[in-house]
């Protein structure tokens, strides 16, 4: 039994950690909504026209002030947009909780990545839900 509790206990405890954060992205043309699950690491890129490209996140820290992280996502494009692959890195701007993203389009020739094409960096504005 006390196995029992002590397994809730931690479930509740690693659940009530859990945020869900959708970012939008300013002037950026192909993809607007980019979105994370902080615990399973899943992320979500959908554009305009409601088409999506689901991902992960591979890497996230505190940023040297503790005030904002520097968090990097793959997603599979193949299917949906022609490219291997793409990445994305969103990254404090300022000490005012701004925050910026920068894309980029990657095509796999024998193992090795090569840049296809630049989304830009654009400003983009986050919320939890």
């Amino acid at each position: 039994m006390k196995y029992f509790l002590a397994l809730l206990l931690l479930l509740l405890t690693v659940s009530a950690h859990a945020e869900n954060i959708t970012c939008s992205i300013d002037g950026m043309f192909m993809h607007t909504i980019i979105g994370w699950d902080t615990v399973s690491g899943k992320a979500k890129l959908s554009d305009f026209i409601d088409r999506s490209v689901e991902g992960n996140l591979v890497y996230s820290r505190k940023h040297d002030d503790g005030y904002a992280h520097n968090i990097i996502f793959h997603f599979n494009n193949k299917k949906t947009y022609g490219t291997d692959m793409a990445e994305f890195v969103i990254y404090p701007k300022n000490k005012k909780g701004k925050q910026q993203i920068l894309g980029t389009a990657f095509i796999v020739k024998d193992g090795e990545k090569h840049v296809d094409y630049s989304y830009g960096m654009h400003d983009i504005q986050c919320q939890s839900l």
